[in-house]
Parts: C-alpha cells; sequence; structure tokens
C-alpha cells in the first residue's frame, strides 16, 4: 500500500509502541487489567478482539508480520463471534474472550472496522488465506449487521451508522447485491431521520464519536456513489456539517459536549478528526502518539494527511476550500458564535472569544430516557454547561450525590468508576434530572432540577468544578447585593454566582456562615425537616438564596451549591434545583476591570406564581433576567408544568 511519509511514520511507530512487551495468547492481546464489561471487570487480565483486529491489521499492512500468527489471530477473533444461527445475536461479538455472552453489541463493527478497511484500501495486503478466515466472519456478520439496520437504534447515532457502514462494506466485499441494497435503504432511513429530527442523543457534540461516525461516513459513502449519487450526496452534506462544527471549535474541546470523557478538563485533546477537519495547530506533530485503533481512521482518510503540513487535500473538502472554508479561515474571527441543533428543539450554543469560551445546551438530556439506567445512560459522560480559557482548563456544572456509602457524581470522576455504575441515584425508578439553559454570547443562565427525589441521600449538590486550577476563586460583591466567584486567567476571568435553589434541609444562613468549612462541618449543620429518616415536609422545600462553598483537592477546585444534607436516610421530596449564572470577562485583565464589569452586571431572580394553575410552591415559575449596562443580556424562564425554557 502506497501511503504518505507521515501517515507510514506513525503506523510504523504505532506498531512498535504496540508490541513493546506485548503478550499474545490463543492468537489475542492479553491485558494485564479487568475489561470494562461486567463479565470480566473483576479479572485480573483478559483477551481483547478489537484490539487484536487492529495489530493484526496493522501488521499485514506493514507487512511485519508473519502469516502464521495472522491466521491464529483470525481464528481467534472468529471464536468470539456468535456462530449459532439459532441465537438472536448470530453474527454479533463477544468483546473479550473471557466473556460468556454478548453484552457489548458493539463489539461486532469494533472488531471488523479495522478487517473491513484493510481489505477496502489495501486487499493486496491480506493473503489468500486470511481473506478467506475473514469472508466467513463477515458472512456470518452480515446477518447480525442486516438486523441491527432493519430496526435500527437511530437515536445511537455512531453505533447505528457503523452497523450501516459495515453492513453496506460486506455487501460490497461478499458480491451481496440484495444486502449492499438493504444497506443503502437503511442510509437513506438514517439520512432522512437526521436531517427531519437531528442526531438523536447528541454525538455530534462528541470528539470522541465523530470520528467513529466519519470513519463510517467515508466507507458509506464513496460505496453509495455508484449505485445511489444522491443518497451520497446527502451523506457528505452529514459529513461536511459534523467537520463544520470541529472547525468552528478549532482544536479546543468543544463546549458544550456530549458523550465525551474529558473529566480531566482537558483544554486541547489529540484527535485525527481535527485533521480530517483542516484545523492546524493542534500539535499532531510526527512525533504524536496515537493508538492501535486508529488504523481504520489513518487507512480511510490517508488523502486527508498526506504532506508535511498535514493539511486535508482530498476530495472531501474540496468545494469547502474553493469557498475558503476550510481550517481556521473558517473560523478565525473572534468573537464567534455558533447555535448547533442536537434534536428537535435541543440546540448547543458556543460562544468563542479571544481568550475565553462558553458553551451550553438549551435542555439536558435532549431526548427523554437517555440520562440514566442501571447499565447505562448519557448523565455521567456529558457537560452541558461548561467553560474554558486560554492557557487554563474546561470547567463544567456537576451533580454530586452522596448516599451514605458512596459518592456518584455526573459527570463522573473517571471512566472506570462510572461504566458500571451509570445512574446518578443508587436505586430505580430514578429521579428525573435536567438541566436548562438560556445563553447569549458570554453570558449564559442555567436551572439544574432534580425531579421526584426518593433515595437514600446524606448530600445532593450541584457542583462547578475547575479541574487542575491552581489559583484561588476571588469573591467579588455584584451591585445587585449577590457574590461572584471569579477564576482569574492570564487576561480575562471568568465569574460565577448561584441563582436562587429549591433546597431541602440546609439553612443558607448556617451554610453561609462557613464559607470555607470543609463537608464534614457542613455536614454538622443539616437537618432533616421533621427528624425522621423517610418522613419529610415541605415546609422545608424552599427557594432560598443560592451559596457557593469553595472547596479545594488535589485535583481540582469546586463550586459547590448543597441542595440539601443530613444524616443518611430516604429522602423524599417531590423537587430540588440549583442555578447557575457565568459570565466570560474576556477583556479584563486585572481586578479593577473585573471590578468595572461585575459592576455593570445585575440579576434579577424571581419566583412566580401566575395563579392560572394550582402550584405549590416549588411549581412556581422561574423568571431570570441578567442585565448589563442596563440592558436585558440573556433571559431564562422555566415553568415547571411546561418544562421548556422560554
Amino acid at each position: 500500500m502506497k501511503t504518505r511519509t507521515w501517515t507510514t511514520d506513525v503506523m510504523s511507530r504505532m506498531y512498535a509502541e504496540a508490541s513493546e512487551g506485548i503478550v499474545i495468547e490463543n492468537g489475542l492481546i492479553r491485558y494485564d487489567r479487568p475489561g470494562h464489561t461486567r463479565q470480566v471487570a473483576h479479572l485480573k487480565h483478559c483477551h481483547e478482539g478489537r484490539v487484536s483486529a487492529g495489530y493484526y491489521a496493522l501488521g499485514r499492512l506493514l507487512d511485519v508480520s508473519e502469516p502464521g500468527e495472522g491466521a491464529r489471530t483470525l481464528q481467534a477473533l472468529a471464536e468470539l463471534q456468535i456462530r449459532n444461527s439459532a441465537d438472536d445475536r448470530y453474527g454479533a461479538f463477544r468483546w473479550y474472550a473471557e466473556e460468556r455472552e454478548v453484552q457489548d453489541s458493539n463489539a461486532a463493527f469494533f472488531i471488523l472496522m479495522p478487517l473491513v478497511s484493510l481489505r477496502l484500501k489495501a486487499p493486496e495486503a491480506v493473503p489468500a488465506e486470511h481473506a478467506a478466515i475473514m469472508d466467513g466472519m463477515l458472512r456470518r456478520a452480515a446477518f447480525w449487521f442486516e438486523r441491527e439496520c432493519r430496526e435500527p437504534e437511530l437515536f445511537y447515532p455512531n453505533k447505528t451508522m457503523s452497523d450501516g457502514a459495515m453492513l453496506l462494506a460486506i455487501s460490497h466485499l461478499l458480491g451481496d447485491a440484495e444486502r449492499l441494497d438493504s444497506a443503502a435503504d437503511y442510509f437513506d432511513r438514517w439520512e432522512s431521520y437526521t436531517s427531519r429530527r437531528g442526531w438523536g442523543w447528541g454525538e455530534n457534540l462528541s470528539l470522541v464519536y465523530q470520528g467513529v461516525m466519519l470513519n463510517a461516513l467515508e466507507i458509506a459513502e464513496p460505496l453509495l456513489r455508484g449505485v445511489r449519487p444522491k443518497l451520497a450526496e446527502r451523506l457528505a452534506r452529514q459529513r461536511r456539517s459534523l467537520l463544520d462544527i470541529l472547525r468552528f471549535h478549532d482544536g479546543t474541546e468543544l463546549v458544550p459536549t456530549i458523550r465525551s470523557y474529558n473529566f480531566g478538563g482537558e483544554l486541547r485533546r489529540p484527535s485525527l478528526a481535527w485533521m480530517i477537519a483542516g484545523v492546524t495547530g493542534t500539535n499532531l506533530s510526527s512525533e504524536a502518539s496515537f493508538h492501535v485503533n486508529d488504523l481504520s481512521t489513518l487507512l480511510l482518510f490517508d488523502s486527508a494527511f498526506e504532506g508535511e503540513a498535514r493539511s486535508p487535500q482530498g476530495r472531501h473538502d474540496g468545494e469547502d476550500r474553493k469557498n475558503g472554508q476550510a481550517g481556521r479561515a473558517m473560523s478565525a474571527g473572534v468573537p464567534r458564535i455558533r447555535e448547533e441543533r442536537v434534536f428537535d428543539d435541543a440546540f448547543a450554543y458556543s460562544w468563542i472569544g479571544r481568550r475565553t469560551r462558553l458553551g451550553s445546551l438549551n435542555r439536558f438530556p435532549v431526548i427523554p430516557g437517555s440520562y440514566q439506567h442501571e447499565a447505562w445512560g448519557l448523565g455521567w459522560q456529558s457537560f452541558p454547561l461548561s467553560a474554558a480559557a486560554e492557557g487554563g482548563q474546561v470547567s463544567y456544572a456537576r451533580w454530586s450525590v452522596d448516599d451514605g456509602e458512596t459518592v456518584r457524581t455526573h459527570p463522573a470522576e473517571s471512566y472506570k468508576t462510572a461504566y458500571l455504575m451509570p445512574a446518578l441515584f443508587r436505586d430505580s425508578p430514578y429521579p428525573g434530572v435536567r438541566t436548562f439553559a438560556a445563553q447569549r454570547e458570554h453570558a449564559l443562565l442555567a436551572l439544574r432540577v432534580l425531579d421526584n427525589v426518593r433515595q437514600p441521600a446524606a448530600e445532593i449538590a450541584d457542583e462547578w468544578v475547575v479541574p487542575g486550577f491552581a489559583g484561588e476563586a476571588a469573591e467579588l460583591p455584584g451591585v445587585d447585593g449577590r457574590r461572584w466567584h471569579v477564576l482569574r486567567y492570564a487576561g480575562a476571568a471568568i465569574a460565577i454566582s448561584p441563582l436562587q435553589s429549591l433546597t431541602f434541609g440546609l439553612s443558607p444562613e448556617a451554610a453561609g456562615a462557613y464559607p470555607d468549612a470543609k463537608m464534614d462541618e457542613v455536614r454538622k449543620i443539616g437537618t432533616r425537616g421533621d427528624g425522621e429518616s423517610g418522613g419529610v415536609s415541605l415546609k422545608e422545600l424552599k427557594h432560598r438564596p443560592g451559596v457557593l462553598i469553595a472547596e479545594r483537592d488535589e485535583a481540582r477546585l469546586k463550586l459547590r451549591q448543597i441542595l440539601h444534607v443530613g444524616e443518611p436516610g430516604l429522602l423524599l421530596t417531590p423537587r430540588l434545583q440549583a442555578g447557575w449564572a457565568v459570565i466570560c470577562l474576556d477583556d479584563a485583565n486585572d481586578e479593577g476591570a473585573i471590578r468595572d464589569r461585575l459592576s455593570r452586571i445585575v440579576i434579577e431572580d424571581a419566583v412566580l406564581d401566575d395563579r392560572e394553575v394550582p402550584r405549590e410552591p416549588h411549581e412556581r415559575i422561574r423568571c431570570v433576567r441578567l442585565l448589563e449596562n442596563g440592558r436585558e443580556q440573556v433571559r431564562l424562564e422555566l415553568d415547571p408544568h411546561r418544562p421548556k425554557v422560554t
């Protein structure tokens, strides 16, 4: 296979790094750690299919692996496949050799992606013996992918698109015209859904899963061009919409983002997707490290990585380049704004200034039923409110629930801690967890709601988390009597203030008397209403002025709004609510400038009863306005009876 120098160097380095200390047993790479699924999470060792498939394909591409060794790997991968035609998961794959049954069904496309990419882009690298083993897997997999595409989970973009791409590619490789037509029908349905309603639960806002979706489109669009050219062009438009998002954010973490695992708040994360979009200056030098799992992208988008400048010269973005829209040329101006449709009337709003960035979703989750379940959910891996500063990090809103035994947070502490425990609360049925926001340019207002809480709880808090922040959050007064916590950066600042909160069992006066208290001290000042576990009085559920408590550990600064605290026990309350005002002070380079900007800002925060329908106190309308220089900058109104931001 002819590849460009940069691509060849990257692949060779990937193979050398993956080979260092590698242990291959029975054809599969052994990991000396647990796997990610529940069946193998307790094991010290496991043998994974995806990385083994990628390592095999990389070795064949570079012509450095022995054919006999490769055949053993392919046979081992075939053993991971469900080969009983009576099984309803016939053709699917187990992720690990140690699994007894399929638990993560995405294993099918993740294991086959590097093999299919190799067959499509470098068929000469695959010996006939290997191709025969692959074909056996592909024939069985065709049944699985056809089933998945017949009843697709259209709301789950990266999975359903990858299933469709695999069905299309397998049909092409095996000369199966009937299934190829079925795959084309699937993509017609997917594209219609995406154009009409949006990107399901929102993976167009995920740097991680954009890469997966771009791979799927890069397989599908060329194969469809010869049989359904109009459909191929529709897919090309969807691809351009993904690349436009990346260009807008120009190599910096998306704000906001859905399904990101950036719990450490990294401002810039390496991804080949940036290069596909033509974004320069992302530090993806010739020394950049990539993983074997990146092989499919390197193969599929080889033309996008050519040349020392590593800027796309391929066919995909030729039209965009003629229009002067490639790379930073499209997104160089600041400040700039992008409103991105996610699903139906759920939108992401992103503002980028010279030194700071601010983003929000007008509602999250963007589709019902997706926030938390016992085995999956988007809450632990999504960042619906986030801000960033050059020379700093991404900071974000985060729920924290201590049930007396375990502390759970959304977003999570880490992938490892949350994947097998993804819900925010211990017991099902879970409370409703929702975020509502309004943003205009550099100013954001948000209300965060927990509905129908019937859970074990010792403490419930909403936090603004600032990972790796070395400074202190200076506390400065506003002209309307509120307190602002200000994060200082070089030449700029981000100011954060709580709105009124709906709390249970906490005296705001007491909390305010201990602004620097550690949480074990704050816990002592809580009260549980009538004092009985599980017995609560609605008179203790009140709108109160928001109070922020600054807490620091070695990893981060947390600005905390405590909504409930008390002895561990069953909490029954119809609603808890926190609120945030966040302002990026993009040109405030000293304390005087910060104070001057804050002196121009007033927040009107009202709790209203329209008397048109019966309302308990917790059901009243919230109306919040942020005025700057006497003019309304942004407004947020939320009616619990009609939970839609107006």
